[in-house]
């Protein structure tokens, strides 16, 4: 009874594992979880057949048992191939003829079967081989695990060991056991430890297939982590480039805009010195003293003419500066004919504007306004509440039209548009004409 009760516990835990196995399989569908399930499936179907041995004819009960462990022996061979050889080594070709060698004795057992009269001598000296054979395969998974690190070789280590220690046991009692010894209670035991060491064997087995399952898992984080990173390090760098290519065309745009100033400013030069020549001929023959006087100012608002072509921007003060000088030429032109009205606000004379801003507006007053002594111009410059400033005139225009290079006004809108500044507001009504500058604050 007792044995019988071992029997059942061993059958049930047999099947226990197979079913988790088989689930596992289920869930990965990978190749080596199929073998693992077919590894314990083997010793079902050798319960199984040792169950029906009594129903059985006995040579096919041994045909049978010795068809299934050779079946459990080739997929055991499986098992080194997969987890422990690489493709082209020498141990895999060794393990592939011996895995044709348990075909042939698997293809041998069947042809050597004789149901009517069984050739006990030939059975027996073919499962003596088998055994044999068989022991050496289970040294030789012992051999591979060993070499191996990790948990997973730790348990086929471990399974391997039992199955060897198992064969020796089953070797030893088909050899027979000395007469002192052959007793049931002996083979009973003998029995029961090769049923623990089986179960043992079979949950090592299933155990290496977990911890398989483990690493696959932790390669897989790996290599997701890998992956994330190497993505995080091209979105890093396709940031640095997007940076670099945005750094690149603003210094191109600053560069295109320091050279359109540049432009701008030459053309203003060239315009300016015509009309100042103008006017200085006419001096000549008028009043040699004040064309002399005329080259002085000349003189220093060209300085400032030069100067002002080095940077976008000049403080409101020297702007001031240099438009009275500027006015100083016009006067000594058009005399009593026009008049210029300053009234900035002191805390605003640091403030900054792009230069010649006020000369242009002035040139452009004169230009298209009559200027007479009976008919004066006046240009008022002055700050408002707002701190902007206002550059205004009173309207008397010309009967003839002008011409004009477009230099003027225009000029000014697009420098304040490249320097990213307020537009200024131009008006035009109630007989005044303005234009009202933002300035910079330094």
């Amino acid at each position: 009874m007792k044995q019988d009760s071992l029997l059942q516990l061993f059958a049930g835990a047999v099947w226990a594992l197979f079913l988790l196995n088989a689930v596992q399989w289920g869930l990965y569908r990978q190749r080596i979880y199929g073998l693992f399930t077919l590894h314990t499936f083997s010793w079902l179907c050798n319960l199984f057949l040792r169950d029906l041995a009594g129903a059985l004819p006995e040579s096919t009960a041994t045909l049978l048992q010795n068809l299934s462990m050779g079946l459990f022996k080739l997929n055991f061979l499986e098992l080194l191939l997969v987890l422990f050889t690489q493709p082209g080594s020498a141990v895999r070709r060794w393990i592939r003829v011996t895995q044709a060698v348990v075909g042939l004795y698997v293809v041998g057992g069947w042809l050597a079967w004789q149901p009517e009269a069984p050739d006990r001598a030939a059975y027996d000296a073919l499962t003596q081989f088998f055994r044999v054979l068989a022991l050496l395969v289970n040294f030789g998974g012992v051999w591979l695990a060993a070499r191996r690190r990790g948990a997973v070789a730790r348990f086929f280590l471990a399974g391997s060991a039992l199955m060897s220690l198992r064969g020796l046991l089953s070797l030893a009692l088909f050899y027979g056991v000395p007469g002192r010894w052959a007793s049931p209670a002996v083979f009973d035991s003998a029995n029961v430890a090769i049923q623990g060491m089986l179960i043992a064997e079979l949950l090592c087995f299933t155990l290496c297939l977990t911890f398989l399952r483990r690493r696959q898992e932790v390669a897989q984080a790996r290599q997701q982590a890998a992956t994330e990173q190497e993505l995080a390090r091209e979105r890093e760098q396709r940031q640095r480039e997007n940076l670099e290519a945005e750094l690149a065309v603003q210094r191109l745009e600053g560069e295109k805009m320091a050279v359109q100033l540049r432009a701008m400013q030459a053309q203003v030069n060239p315009h300016f010195l015509f009309n100042s020549l103008n006017t200085l001929s006419s001096l000549i023959d008028e009043s040699p003293r004040q064309a002399g006087d005329f080259v002085d100012e000349l003189s220093s608002v060209y300085r400032y003419l030069l100067r002002a072509n080095e940077t976008p921007l000049t403080t409101l003060r020297d702007e001031l500066a240099f438009i009275q000088s500027y006015y100083h030429l016009l006067k000594t032109r058009h005399g009593r004919g026009l008049h210029l009205d300053l009234r900035v606000a002191e805390q605003h004379l640091d403030a900054q504007l792009p230069p010649l801003t006020l000369q242009l507006l002035v040139e452009n007053a004169v230009k298209h306004n009559v200027v007479l002594p009976d008919q004066p111009l006046t240009i008022r410059i002055f700050t408002d509440p707002a701190g902007q400033l206002v550059v205004e005139n009173n309207l008397q225009r010309k009967n003839t039209r002008v011409l004009s290079n477009g230099v003027g006004l225009s000029n000014i809108l697009t420098q304040y548009r490249m320097l990213g500044q307020p537009m200024p507001i131009v008006s035009d009504e109630a007989g005044r004409f303005a234009v009202t500058l933002g300035l910079v604050e330094g």
